[in-house]
């Protein structure tokens, strides 16, 4: 009985024991429940915290982000309201300009700004939090260095300003407890849109091939010398270096010739044909309208005439045999300078040796003009050992009849370039028979006592025209002419002074080294030629984005611009290029196109912004073929810098060019230039390297499309 009762209570305690153990596991099950939903509770709290930081500090990083490209667009703008950049910024862009703006280009150095984000309005979202919420935006620029550390051009200092480097978008939020931070990269290069040294001229070419001049499709008859008819013939290369000069210009700038210097593109000219630098000799280039360069003769004139004491071979009276009509055979003897004012110095015995007494080319005339016409003339400076032809005129006249005055008005009938065996022969152009008569009896029928009368050809400096065209300080004949611009250093563009005397016309041969000035430090010295071959590793380095295709960068530029972002910046396709009329709707702002084979342009280039681009004002073009040719399929304007260094201009088509900005190539393939079609090079100052003001609107900065993000917990 007693062994019953003790099994029961057995039973009751192991049932009493197992109750407790499910009330102790029930237990601590509750209290890893409550334990655990504690945690979560709290790390769903932090997790919120967390988020409400990270979703700030996105927001300040896309204001950053959005900001800097605000601050890019500004500068790169080519509206003239928006010079200068850094006093002209818009309130919300000038913490932008006063820490990394100066000199209207990007800083060269570190820098760093805090975003004031007062006003700012929160994203969506965030208003609940804005009481507790710590935000803080810095934007700075960091790795910069310079672009090419050493351009390869001799003679070039480091080009500092053309650098690269990123922008920093540095956001750290805070809420409570709990920072989170969001960096946002840019990369960047900033680069100019001028080509260095190259860009103060023109016309550069490295090398010369072909016949330099040409006999014309149609010559005037009966005038000497041969006139040039542009509209019939062969139409020549007019270079327009800058504004055309009028009569009225000329006093006051020959009072100060170098700043009116400075404010033309130069020239020049380098290996002539056939490597002979006495082959660098321009043929005649009479003063026809339009085309002919007559630019020296005040208002147009063909002939400068001067009397001068003595009748030397032919200073007699002399009767034709059965004529009755006397002629005066050059009583008082007159001369005639042809195209340009050489004047008496040029008979001295120390020119002598420019004096040339055989034919060469007088029918030929110049297949270059290179400074301007005789309608826009354009004077210059031409560098490289460029010479010019010039005829001088002897001439007679009929005597008057009495009791006409003697020393009146008479007809003039200038004495004709002869051959020896042309002097013989019958009839000679531009004179009447009576007066070949006449002369050949004064001669003695011998061609030699004829030479001492009739026209010279003589070959002189090309900058000679620039000397009698400034130079008004003594009268023709006096022996005291003498051009002497002086170009002073820090105001000029030329580190030179040009000294002309009859006795030293080599002293206007500008060949050699050169120095350039600019805000009066000094930007280049060494030689020109070595200049243009150099340039490529600088034009390769400037490119930001590369393309395999021109089609495929047509289509960037058409994102960027749907997209509202700037396309201004260098650009390098793999291969040929091809300018078709689409790029002047997308190549906005200032872009150049750097090519690795041909450039051909097919259609006109003139950038048009649409009206949703209105910052696009200044739309310069760069178009360079690192080893190929350029190829001008067009007759249509090129608003552009054309760039072959290691090539060759060609033109294709008609034969015709119309460039305003200029050209510069290793080579100038004249014998291309032998066309009907109109061809002219047009100085653009946008483009002079030289010009300071040109320069400091030229830079413009290259963003990467997307920045890299990164996220970071700080606690």
């Amino acid at each position: 009985m007693k062994q019953r009762t003790r099994g029961k209570d057995n039973g009751r305690g192991v049932a009493l024991l197992a109750v407790l153990l499910l009330l102790v596991c029930i237990g601590l099950v509750a209290f890893y429940l409550h334990s655990y939903s504690r945690q979560q509770r709290q790390q769903t709290f932090r997790l919120g915290l967390a988020e409400v930081a990270f979703r700030a500090a996105e927001f300040g990083a896309r204001q950053g982000t959005r900001f800097v490209r605000a601050g890019v667009d500004w500068l790169n703008s080519s509206a003239p309201e928006t010079f200068p950049k850094d006093a002209k910024a818009p309130p919300a862009l000038q913490p932008f300009a006063a820490a990394f703006i100066q000199d209207d280009r990007l800083i060269e150095e570190t820098a760093e700004m805090r975003l004031p984000l007062d006003g700012s309005p929160l994203a969506e979202g965030l208003e609940p939090y804005a009481k507790d919420l710590y935000l803080d935006v810095r934007i700075r620029i960091e790795r910069s260095s310079p672009l090419l550390e050493d351009p390869g051009i001799p003679g070039l200092p480091d080009l500092a300003r053309e650098r690269r480097g990123r922008f920093v978008v540095d956001v750290q939020a805070g809420y409570r407890e709990v920072e989170r931070r969001v960096v946002s990269v840019f990369e960047f290069r900033t680069v100019h849109l001028q080509v260095p040294v190259v860009g103060r001229f023109t016309l550069l070419a490295g090398d010369l091939a072909g016949p330099l001049n040409v006999i014309p499709g149609k010559l005037a008859s009966g005038l000497i010398p041969p006139r040039f008819q542009a509209t019939t013939g062969i139409q020549p290369l007019v270079l327009v270096n800058g504004p055309p000069v009028t009569p009225a210009d000329r006093p006051k700038l020959a009072a100060d010739p170098g700043p009116f210097l400075d404010r033309q593109g130069w020239v020049f000219l380098g290996t002539p044909p056939d490597r002979d630098p006495q082959s660098l000799t321009l043929g005649l280039a009479p003063g026809d309208v339009p085309a002919g360069e007559n630019f020296l003769l005040h208002e147009f004139r063909l002939f400068v005439s001067e009397i001068e004491a003595g009748s030397f071979a032919f200073g007699r009276e002399f009767t034709p045999p059965g004529s009755g009509q006397s002629m005066r055979l050059w009583e008082t003897h007159q001369r005639y300078a042809c195209l340009t004012g050489l004047y008496e110095e040029t008979k001295t015995s120390a020119r002598r040796e420019l004096m040339v007494l055989e034919p060469r080319n007088t029918q030929k005339s110049s297949l270059l003009r290179l400074m301007g016409t005789n309608a826009a003339p354009s004077p210059t400076l031409v560098f490289g050992k460029v010479w010019r032809s010039y005829l001088l005129e002897r001439g007679i006249r009929r005597k008057p009849v009495p009791p006409a005055d003697p020393d009146g008005p008479a007809s003039a009938t200038a004495l004709p370039y002869l051959t020896a065996p042309a002097f013989q022969a019958s009839p000679w152009p531009g004179v009447q028979a009576a007066a070949r008569d006449a002369l050949l009896a004064a001669c003695g029928n011998e061609w030699l006592g004829y030479r001492e009368g009739m026209c010279s050809l003589v070959v002189s400096p090309l900058n000679e025209g620039l000397a009698f065209f400034f130079d008004q300080s003594a009268p023709a004949g006096t022996g005291q002419r003498a051009m002497q611009p002086a170009f002073q250093a820090g105001s000029a563009r030329l580190n030179r002074v040009l000294k002309f005397t009859p006795g030293s016309p080599a002293g206007l041969v500008l060949d050699g080294p050169l120095t350039l000035i600019r805000d009066g430090a000094t930007v280049f010295e060494g030689e020109v030629q070595q200049v243009l071959p150099n340039l490529g590793p600088l034009l390769r380095r400037r490119c930001g984005r590369e393309f395999a295709t021109g089609p495929e960068l047509f289509k960037h530029l058409k994102d960027l611009q749907q997209e509202g972002k700037a396309a201004a910046g260098f650009y390098h396709i793999k291969g040929p290029f091809t300018w078709t009329a689409d790029f002047n709707q997308v190549a906005l702002g200032g872009v150049g196109i750097v090519a690795e084979g041909l450039v051909r342009i097919v259609a006109g280039i003139a950038p048009q912004p649409p009206p949703a681009v209105p910052d696009a004002r200044a739309n310069r073009i760069v178009l360079a073929s690192l080893d190929g040719d350029l190829l001008v399929e067009t007759a249509e304007p090129l608003q552009a810098a054309l760039l072959a260094p290691q090539g060759t201009l060609r033109l294709g088509g008609g034969g015709g060019v119309q460039v305003a900005g200029l050209v510069a190539v290793a080579r100038l393939d004249l014998a291309g230039l032998a066309t009907t079609a109109p061809k002219q090079i047009r100085y653009d100052p946008d483009h002079d390297w030289g010009d300071a003001e040109a320069y400091r609107r030229s830079f413009r900065v290259m963003l990467e499309h997307q920045p890299l993000v990164f996220q970071t917990k700080l606690r």
